[in-house]
């Protein structure tokens, strides 16, 4: 049944009337994530719900048929809200799951995902943005636009380079951004990256950033802003730069730096990518206007691990502006190409902090740094696109001065890593009833 909308005053109160008990229901700031490395059979559900009782997830493989329920955990976190996270387990890869939730007093509306894939050659898509912060409060007036923007690309996750609020201490900031995404983030896996804006008031689990978001826990610190996880031919690690520098010697980068080589070495994928705030390559301003690179020092721990672990691409954020490089390659690897005829290997930078910060203007940078490609000084987000051997880089303008442009476009092969083999695939069968394959 369709309602109209409650426009004219005289019908509001009719038009509420009408509506379903869903709508009327408490859950609110619902939204997915990946819980560990396996993203095609688990997946994490977290919102906000006062009500006695709203810890219920109904779920199934139709809308018609929510006939599981999975309860979750609640977790108070001061100045911000009643949080509850649910982990569904024993998923179907590649396979589309519905859900509500809520309680007796309330539900939610229904929602959807799509688990990962299992397949190495199975084609991905996914958007990376980061800097949504606002200037003066807590978060961009810009972001939420950006962000719809790039959810508009449909991508399979949605990575964010860090910044998200202005004070990551104060509750205040953490109910806006919520607010800013309130029912953008339930059908799309939202992985967050630690920036410097976000830490506090304590550190680790203790800090508003660990207790809003529920996100893989890394087994070391017992955080979750340090973590991996896979999805089909890509294995993604987010870093905490914003500890880096905080110890004698940088210890901590270089315990970043080790877990990250384990973590790659344990779950092998043909395309591997490193997500943190402060950039280990970045082009500066005239009379040192914006962040230089190596800011904390992390990039002697860091670099010869990208490099023998083959890295394919670093996404980071801090510096207000898009900006590509060519690849930092060993010393044995062959030329870079700008076409994409060319297989080669090497680790491409690419900062992106266009998610509604003030941005930096290129025009400041009179000598770039060297293999700096392309500065674009607009609002963006990133889309990421790999298919096999193949990846292609977009950046795409957005937010109110942006319009629809296309800030940088460009795509390379390389050689699959030794006994990965992709064959061109038949096209899919139409999916079942409900969307399960």
């Amino acid at each position: 049944m369709r309602f109209l909308p409650c426009h004219p005053t005289w019908l509001i109160a009719a038009c509420c009337l009408l509506l379903p008990a869903e709508v009327l229901g408490d859950p609110r700031w619902i939204s997915v994530s990946f819980v560990d490395a396996d993203t095609s059979t688990r997946a994490g559900i977290s919102w906000a719900d006062e009500a006695e009782g709203g810890d219920i997830v109904q779920w199934g493989l139709t809308a018609g048929a929510l006939d599981r329920t999975t309860l979750a955990t609640r977790a108070e976190v001061p100045d911000i809200g009643l949080f509850r996270n649910a982990v569904l387990d024993d998923l179907r890869p590649d396979t589309k799951i519905f859900y509500r939730v809520g309680g007796p007093q309330g539900w939610s509306g229904i929602n959807s995902f799509w688990t990962g894939p299992v397949d190495f050659c199975e084609p991905v898509r996914f958007a990376v943005l980061g800097d949504g912060r606002g200037a003066r409060d807590g978060v961009s007036p810009i972001f939420r636009e950006v962000l719809s923007r790039a959810l508009e690309d449909d991508p399979a996750f949605v990575l964010d380079t860090g910044d998200l609020v202005r004070e990551g201490r104060e509750g205040e900031d953490w109910v806006k951004w919520l607010d800013a995404t309130d029912g953008l983030l339930g059908g799309v896996f939202h992985m967050p990256t630690v920036g410097n804006h976000d830490d506090g008031p304590g550190r680790g689990a203790r800090a508003n950033f660990n207790r809003v978001f529920q996100v893989p826990r890394n087994g070391t610190m017992q955080a979750e802003d340090l973590y991996f996880f896979t999805y089909g031919p890509v294995a993604v690690a987010v870093l905490n730069s914003a500890l880096f520098g905080t110890e004698p010697g940088n210890d901590e980068a270089r315990k970043q730096a080790a877990w990250l080589e384990l973590m790659l070495g344990r779950h092998p994928r043909p395309w591997r990518v490193v997500v943190l705030h402060h950039p280990l390559r970045t082009s500066r301003g005239v009379l040192g206007i914006g962040h230089p690179p190596d800011e904390h020092g992390q990039n002697a721990a860091l670099l010869p691990v990208l490099d023998r672990l083959e890295v394919d691409l670093v996404f980071q954020g801090h510096v207000h502006w898009y900006e590509r490089f060519l690849p930092s390659r060993p010393a044995d690897a062959p030329a870079p190409s700008e076409t994409d005829e060319t297989p080669f290997r090497g680790t491409v930078h690419i900062t992106t902090g266009g998610a509604g910060a003030p941005t930096m203007r290129c025009w400041l940078v009179l000598s770039p740094a060297e293999g700096s490609q392309v500065c674009a000084d607009t609002n963006h987000y990133t889309l990421v696109e790999i298919d096999r051997e193949r990846v292609r880089i977009r950046a795409r303008a957005a937010g109110p001065e942006g319009g629809d442009r296309i800030l940088d476009d460009i795509s390379w092969t390389k050689a699959l890593p030794h006994g990965t083999v992709c064959e061109p695939k038949a096209p899919n069968p139409p999916p079942a009833p409900g969307g399960a394959p």
